[in-house]
């Protein structure tokens, strides 16, 4: 049989970075082969204008091999879903092996689904090393006919590898290259392999068609898991021949009809359709390996309607660029495209009723999704992690939007919710992101949580909304509430503290800067007065759902300066916020919170001490204070008065008279005080990294000191 092997390699010149050469793998040949030298496929070096090192080009890394003057491919980072060109040469050196896991960097402290792509294997590989391809999500592979040697366990958990070509150059198909890969339809056998070994197809359950050629002569028992019957392909009075006839399996030569493809199945362009007997319609089930990357799903399929996509049918497919359905699909069923990660562009026509459970989830590159009026129901996370639209267009009308449609969603543009909606339940928006959310007219109640940590530059509410619970934006992230003046939605946002546009005149939204101070205080600053405020509200919290939780470290509220300071805050990162305000009518009124802004305390901030005790003995006055650990030293006053500060109630001194200097003692001595009234307070410091001091906040004597005259 000799079938046509077409590789494709695209060599583009890209800057590359050198890195540490780690190890140096050598290319073993068991087969009796000539060694590379002797076969020609590595240059000796002589003329080469560069010296070999290590290389990492469009995702690959390459590693020299000294020993035989080469590269190997070790690992591949690529995660988009982009196919992937394994250069043939670099620096005069050709690529001849393939390291063991390539895809191991792919899968390190990955929080989210890592969606791979094609492969494709230049013409001068040599060897494949063991578990080379592991993981990989690739729907094809052709292994070049140069490969002379496969590992064991290549191919373990290729989950979506539906087509297999094993080269020619390898005299025998080995056992144990596989393991988990559920989805193998396909081997191609390259003409000139000889052997076949027991075993050698075992878990792959989905196994329904190998083609063999003249050249195999030995072909071993127990071949396939229990149960998997697939078609031999080969020549016709061939050992393979004889080999299907001896084991039961149906054999088809050489441009012969497809005995496995009755007329309940089609493939057409790559894709499966299966007839369904009870609605006399075809649904397209799936796809092999030759799937292109451009589809259109046709009407009819020998005068037969095409009336399903159905589960999971493209899920994962990695070559499914652009797909156009026909106005006769009904149903998108569960995860038809799920994990479709270069799909691009859909086209769905008026005639869809159902779009199913994670229909299009994790569809990271697609653009547009345009629903016709005709979608009834969309299931569960049927957008989820769907992250580069720029169009999101439901149906004019539906009675019910489930929970979770949208999860982790991101639309550059604008999105209409249908009208006939009349609630928004628990989780109906999760984690998602718009330009714009509108809210249809018909919609009655917003549920507890039904925005968690949405963003968008505007949210629409209409006035027909008479319930919103609780919690319902829980952590969000939105600009501008959009409400009718005098509405339920305006008097809900204004008792939670939200920023709203009713159409009248607003107070203008603080611009914020904060910075730190004395090594562990922060100052929040207004950058300019606020239109139409008389007073502001200061906040600084560590909860990142603030406002929406309403709790916050320290509050300044209704305060006339333009800026609030925060004094001796402990180690972390804190969110600053402030909002202005004035008062109408008796009443207070509010514009929306500024951005947040976050701020870092670098360094520990010591605890205080306590005053332990104060002898007074003439004019001088002893005071003890309590010992903190890790602590630099110890201020102590003498002060005419004390006072607390702001909203964070600190005790502060107010007019010292005495204090001490450089004292890194517990006890400290002020001569030649002055008769009078004292109040003691202390502090302890340490050193930030540039020297200065850095305080505890102060602590008092519960009584103050009298200092009489002396007669």
């Amino acid at each position: 049989m000799n079938r046509k092997r077409i590789l494709s390699i695209l060599l583009a010149s890209v800057l590359t970075l050198p890195v540490p050469y780690t190890s140096v793998m050598a290319a073993e040949f068991t087969d009796g082969s000539a060694s590379a030298q002797d076969a020609g496929l590595f240059s000796a070096g002589e003329g080469s204008e560069e010296t070999p090192y290590d290389e990492y080009i469009d995702g690959v890394q390459y590693l020299y091999n000294e020993e035989n003057d080469s590269y190997i491919v070790d690992s591949v980072y690529n995660v988009t879903g982009e196919t992937v060109y394994l250069k043939s040469e670099i620096h005069g050196r050709k690529v001849t092996e393939i390291a063991l896991w390539i895809y191991r960097d792919c899968f390190e402290d990955v929080g989210e689904p890592v969606y791979l792509g094609e492969i494709v294997l230049p013409d001068t590989l040599l060897k494949i090393d063991s578990g080379a391809f592991r993981d990989g999500q690739m729907t094809r592979l052709d292994i070049p006919d140069s490969v002379r040697e496969i590992g064991s366990g290549a191919f373990n958990y290729c989950q979506n590898l539906r087509y297999l070509y094993f080269p020619a150059g390898t005299a025998v198909f080995p056992a144990d290259l596989f393991d988990n890969c559920v989805s193998l339809s396909t081997i191609e056998i390259g003409e000139g392999v000889q052997k076949i070994e027991n075993g050698a197809m075992k878990a792959c359950p989905a196994l329904s068609k190998i083609y063999i050629p003249e050249t195999v002569t030995e072909i071993g028992e127990d071949l396939f898991d229990e149960g998997v019957s697939p078609t031999i392909y080969g020549v016709r009075g061939s050992y393979a021949e004889a080999y299907a006839r001896a084991h039961g399996l149906d054999f088809s030569g050489e441009g012969e009809t497809d005995p496995d493809q009755p007329e309940e199945t089609m493939l057409l362009s790559g894709v499966y359709y299966t007839y369904q007997e009870e609605t006399e319609t075809y649904t397209v089930t799936g796809y092999d390996g030759d799937i292109l990357s451009e589809i259109s799903v046709p009407e009819t399929i020998n005068g037969v309607m095409v009336t399903e996509i159905g589960e999971n049918a493209f899920q994962s497919c990695t070559r499914l660029k652009k797909i156009e359905l026909p106005v006769s699909i009904v149903k998108i069923s569960d995860g038809a495209f799920e994990g479709c990660a270069v799909l691009e562009e859909i086209t769905i026509k008026d005639g869809v009723k159902t779009i199913g459970e994670r229909a299009f989830s994790n569809c990271r590159n697609l653009k547009s999704i345009v629903l016709p009026d005709s979608v009834e129901t969309i299931g569960t996370r049927a957008f989820g992690h769907c992250v580069s639209l720029e169009e999101l267009r439901l149906p004019s009308y539906m009675e019910e939007l489930n929970a979770e449609v949208f999860y982790e969603t991101y639309v550059k543009g604008s999105v209409k919710i249908p009208e006939g909606i009349t609630v928004l339940k628990n989780a109906s928006f999760n984690y998602s992101s718009f330009d714009e959310l509108i809210l249809p007219d018909t919609l009655a109640e917003i549920e507890e949580r039904a925005f968690v940590i949405v963003g968008a530059n505007r949210l629409v509410i209409p006035a027909s909304v008479t319930r919103i619970e609780g919690d319902a934006f829980l952590g969000n992230d939105i600009g501008t509430f959009v409400v009718e003046d005098g509405s339920y939605a305006e008097s809900y946002l204004e008792e939670h503290g939200y920023s709203y546009d009713d159409g009248t005149e607003k107070i203008g939204t603080p611009k914020i800067k904060g910075t730190v101070f004395s090594g562990n205080s922060i100052r929040l600053a207004l950058k300019s007065k606020c239109k139409n405020a008389q007073f502001y509200d200061y906040v600084i919290t560590k909860d990142w759902f603030f406002p929406s939780s309403g709790n916050y470290e320290y509050r300044q509220n209704k305060s006339t300066a333009l800026r609030q300071d925060f004094e001796s805050m402990n180690q972390g990162t804190y969110y600053l916020y402030a909002r202005a305000g004035r008062t109408e009518n008796g009443k207070d009124v509010y514009g929306p919170w500024s951005e947040r802004l976050t701020v870092t305390v670098s360094i520990k901030t010591p605890d205080s001490p306590k005053v332990q005790k104060v002898a007074i003995n003439g004019s001088t006055v002893t005071v003890t204070v309590s010992q903190v650990a890790d602590t630099r030293g110890y201020g102590i006053v003498l002060a005419a008065n004390r006072t607390k500060n702001g909203c964070q109630k600190l005790l502060k001194p107010k007019n010292i008279r005495y204090a001490s200097a450089g004292n890194k003692s517990t006890t400290y001595v002020f001569k030649n005080v002055k008769p009078g009234t004292y109040c003691v307070l202390t502090r302890s410091y340490t050193k930030d990294g540039n020297g200065k001091n850095v305080y505890s906040r102060w602590s008092g004597y519960y009584r103050k000191a009298q200092v009489k005259a002396v007669r």
